[in-house]
């Protein structure tokens, strides 16, 4: 029986003029980016305090 793999490369760069939440003086924003494709399921790290967060991740799925 043959098996075959799929990849998939995806590169999230950046994010602008995200709205700010609720309690944005008493919280300020962590953004982050959550992919899931199927049963996989990555993310990247947290962007303090921004509303216009640079990450420049790749990931393969």
């Amino acid at each position: 029986m043959s098996s075959t793999s799929s990849f998939v490369d995806l590169e999230i760069l950046y994010a602008r003029n995200l709205r700010p939440g609720q309690n944005w003086l008493h919280s300020p924003p962590k953004p982050y980016v959550k992919v899931k494709l199927e049963n996989i399921t990555a993310e990247t790290s947290t962007v303090p305090r921004t509303r216009n967060p640079v990450w420049n991740h790749k990931f393969t799925l």
